[in-house]
């Protein structure tokens, strides 16, 4: 029988050595790969990357190294992006992980101003733009969201100046711009800022080709506005409703149904949608199609006024005199209130801190149902005149409403 010496004392220290080397590689490895993960996600903020972003540091998180950092990260994202909630949530892990108090209020002090609810002249803000460091791009554009956001147009543009002399080559001064001009009705300014936008890499939020083609097509260049419109997700609503509408501009009346058709198959309850479609009908001599769809529109938005007077003259031709009396009664009660919103909104536009106005616009949107944009109005006049009783009463008389995502601005809104 052949026996086998035990190892040596050297051997054994040899295999000992061999385990902690591998060990330590591993580890090393495991060091590597989280920090390769968090500069990785560092790069895709620096584009704007946010949610390829998100996607790296919730690995990150999931390895539990740098998990404090990676928290911070990820709540920075989700602001960017407007996500209330999980910004909420990634700020309070931060928190309990230990990441640095300073920098966490400074993120809080971020979202607050973007989100409209801390003023531009506050002492916060203030020492935040005082000792912007590393943030200065961040600030431009919470600061700028912010003012869209409490209806400060004029605030915004002197924003927009400083951050374009500062970063000219930045895309995002000229989307800003192009929502500001969009919101004035100005379509060939906001066409022009949108490309400008695009043209400089726009990053992968805030709807930019949406706008465009909107924007295009409001300014009559239809087939502009069919080929934008064909580079965004073509099973979106607002883009198969452009396309519909380009398509009828352009007298394609037979393809501009269908795709009228194909929508609300889709989208049954979209009233823009059903008033478009109804008016075409119309249009086509088909009165009792058109009747249908634009008695949906208006029991979905009555204070929809291209729905009412539709349906007046679609009722005349179908022989219904005394209802059509009274749907042209109501689209005339309508239009006064649209000229008569119109009147503020120029009041506005002339002196943005006429408060009285803002908050008459809050009044008007509130009792026409839109809501979303009455409370815009309303806490643009808290911004400007905190101790407004007027406006604080009617902000507590409205029912309470789900937590709503701030997400970046599209437009506001156009009355």
């Amino acid at each position: 029988m052949v026996t086998t010496p035990p190892p040596s004392r050297f051997q054994r220290l040899l295999v000992i050595a061999g385990c902690l080397t591998l060990v330590a590689l591993l580890y090393a490895g495991f060091q590597w790969a989280n920090s390769d993960g968090l500069t990785a996600a560092r790069l895709a903020m620096a584009e704007r990357r946010d949610a390829e972003a998100i996607v790296l540091l919730d690995e990150a998180l999931l390895r539990r190294r740098s998990a404090a950092e990676a928290a911070y990260l990820m709540a920075r994202c989700h602001r960017r992006l407007g996500e209330v909630r999980d910004f909420r949530r990634s700020l309070t892990l931060a928190t309990n992980l230990g990441f640095a108090p300073a920098v966490l209020d400074r993120e809080q002090t971020l979202f607050l101003i973007q989100a409209g609810q801390l003023a531009v002249n506050s002492a916060e803000a203030r020492s935040l733009l005082a000792d912007p460091g590393d943030d200065t791009l961040d600030i431009y554009e919470a600061v700028v969201r912010g003012c869209l956001t409490t209806l400060q147009f004029d605030e915004a543009e002197r924003f927009l100046d400083g951050w374009r002399a500062d970063f000219p080559d930045d895309p995002l001064p000229f989307y800003y711009d192009g929502l500001i001009a969009e919101s004035h009705g100005n379509w060939p300014a906001a066409v022009e800022n949108l490309l400008a936008a695009i043209d400089r890499g726009m990053p992968p939020r805030g709807d930019a080709l949406v706008h465009l083609a909107e924007a295009q097509r409001r300014a009559y260049r239809y087939h502009d506005a069919l080929s934008t419109y064909a580079r965004c997700d073509t099973t979106r609503v607002d883009v198969m409703r452009g396309r519909a509408a380009c398509l009828e501009a352009l007298r394609d009346l037979d393809g501009a149904r269908e795709t009228y058709r194909e929508l609300l198959e889709r989208f049954p309850d979209d009233t823009a949608s059903l008033t478009a479609a109804g008016r075409l009908d119309a249009k086509r001599g088909e009165h009792a199609s058109a009747k249908h769809l634009l008695e949906r529109a208006i029991a979905l938005s009555p204070s929809d006024v291209r729905a009412w007077h539709a349906l007046a003259w679609s009722l005349v031709n179908l022989g219904e005199a005394d209802r059509a009396t009274d749907a042209f009664r109501e689209a005339v009660r309508l239009t006064d209130q649209i000229q008569h919103t119109e009147r503020l909104r120029r009041r506005v536009d002339e002196d943005p801190r006429d408060v009285r106005a803002r908050l008459q616009l809050a009044e008007v949107m509130l009792r026409e149902g839109r809501t979303q944009d009455g409370l815009m109005w309303l806490n643009s006049v808290l911004t400007l005149d905190p101790a407004n009783t007027a406006a604080q009463a009617l902000l507590d008389s409205q029912p309470p409403r789900e937590e709503q995502v701030d997400a970046p601005p599209t437009a506001p809104p156009n009355s």
